[in-house]
């Protein structure tokens, strides 16, 4: 999830940058990736009752609940 985080700001660089040269990717950076998806893992397993997913597909809807599984150690 850190390596697709760190993508999206590389992606994203240049909308809010305009044509800034992109950063270095240096450990300082890849501490903020990993700990913002460690945030979000542990915000989704903290909250899982408020996370539903709804389909429609041409009027007929059906509602789903999830549930996180972590495994492994977030460090």
């Amino acid at each position: 999830m850190a390596e697709d985080i760190q993508k999206a700001f590389l992606s994203e660089w240049p909308n809010a940058m305009g044509s800034a040269a992109l950063p270095a990717i240096n450990s300082q950076m890849q501490l903020m990736f990993v700990a913002i998806a460690q945030g979000i893992i542990r915000h989704l397993a903290d909250n899982q009752a408020s996370i539903q997913i709804t389909y429609d597909d041409a009027g007929t809807s059906a509602t789903a609940t999830t549930t996180v599984v972590t495994s492994g150690t977030l460090y």
